[in-house]
């Protein structure tokens, strides 16, 4: 019970990594999702066999009402037109219906159906604290298998990744290790006194250097993308709560600026970002559906769009446009596309409500703080990369923060943790 939540935060965000490098040196099937299923209902079995329907009181709180209403509304949407593409008005589709709808199942629903009852087993202030450490396990792992690859089979990788595992989810693992480890280090650095927190101190920043780490090897420029809010709020915090240390957010920022702005000129100045295929293609895929959506401002154009994209000429041909705003438009419509803004927006105010508590009154526990970063760094992904039905990190992610920022659920958790 007290380790259940770590366990399957593991499990959601790490676990692929290693179970990949597994499947690549031992040939066995790799699969994360039916990891994280089994362990979200193992513990839902634990949790509901000791708090039954308690979990039900989520559903006192009007932002989780909205929140669970939108995301019921855009999935029975997506099914709608999903089935009406199949059996009514059949299209040419390039993903099957019976795909999209078993990765939706194995990545999203099930874990989303067993947050209630995960949530609201019991944690210490230290359960982010031993998810950093497994994170930093898994993802040394990876990474150091990764660089024995070019040895073991004569052939040299570019980039982070194995037969089942791309360099966009490495990368993006790489850097929510980051996020945890950046968090627990400015957190430990400044509020914690304990005897430990040296120890602490020391985990975080192998968090943060293993992370930075797979992030490097992976070349994922949304993932270092994703870490540019964090490095605001952790400068934000220093500069707040260690007035001495303001040279130091001063010379990191100013570090920043030289660094970053004029690589950014120079790509824009040469035009280097637009010559790369990765780049360019998601540009022109990105034009081409808003074209389509603008000439099907209402309906869309459903899974027919999946034809369109994949006609692009390279190296825009894809059957999904990398950008979950857009895909959701061209499929659904305008009421798929407001239903999707509802979710975004809860899921927004409820990381505002987060960043306004942690920033006037820090807690011993930073599991929401550290949520909303793990959310934005999903959210950035979502805007360039990956379709609707494969974002758990967008969907879980987003209802793991409302769910967590829920006073029912923290009152039940402090009385806990008093008790321990």
């Amino acid at each position: 019970m007290s380790f259940g939540f770590v366990v399957w935060l593991w499990a959601f965000v790490f676990a692929r990594i290693p179970l990949a490098a597994i499947q690549h040196y031992f040939g066995l099937e790799s699969r994360p999702f039916l990891l994280t299923n089994l362990i979200s209902i193992g513990l839902t079995c634990i949790a509901f066999n000791d708090i039954g329907w308690k979990p039900v009181s989520f559903l006192k709180r009007r932002r989780v009402v909205l929140t669970a209403s939108a995301l019921f509304a855009f999935w029975v949407l997506y099914f709608l037109r999903l089935g009406f593409d199949t059996f009514i008005e059949p299209v040419d589709f390039i993903e099957s219906g019976f795909t999209l709808s078993k990765s939706f199942v194995n990545s999203t629903l099930i874990s989303i159906l067993c947050l209630p009852w995960i949530l609201m087993m019991r944690r210490s202030s230290f359960s982010i604290d031993l998810c950093a450490l497994l994170g930093s396990i898994s993802v040394c792992i990876g990474a150091v298998a990764y660089l024995m690859m070019p040895m073991k089979d004569g052939i040299y990788y570019s980039r982070f990744g194995f037969e089942d595992l791309n360099p966009i989810p490495a990368g993006h693992s790489s850097a929510s290790l980051v996020v945890l480890g950046v968090l627990l280090f400015v957190f430990r650095y400044t509020e914690d006194r304990s005897l430990g927190s040296n120890l602490l101190v020391l985990n975080a920043a192998c968090a943060v250097l293993i992370g930075s780490w797979g992030v490097r090897l992976s070349v994922t420029r949304s993932a270092y993308l994703a870490l540019l809010p964090l490095i605001i709020f952790g400068l934000l915090w220093f500069w707040r709560r260690v007035p001495h240390c303001r040279w130091f957010c001063l010379a990191a920022f100013s570090a920043t600026l030289v660094f970053f702005v004029p690589k950014i000129v120079d790509i824009l100045d040469k035009g280097t970002f637009f010559q790369d295929s990765s780049s360019s293609g998601r540009l022109m895929r990105f034009a081409a559906v808003w074209e389509w959506i603008c000439a099907n401002p209402f309906l869309g154009l459903g899974f027919r769009a999946q034809a369109l994209m994949k006609a692009l000429p390279e190296p825009a041909s894809h059957w999904y446009s990398h950008n979950i705003l857009l895909e959701s438009y061209v499929i659904g419509g305008l009421l798929m596309f407001v239903v999707l803004i509802i979710f975004l927006s809860t899921v927004i105010h409820s990381i505002w409500t987060e960043l306004v508590i942690q920033w006037s009154d820090p807690g011993p526990d930073i599991t929401g703080l550290a949520l909303a970063f793990l959310w934005i760094q999903a959210l950035i992904l979502a805007s360039f990369s990956g379709h609707p039905a494969l974002l758990p990190g967008f969907w879980v992610g987003g209802s793991l923060v409302v769910l967590a920022n829920n006073p029912v659920m923290m009152l039940g958790h402090q009385s806990t943790m008093r008790r321990e």
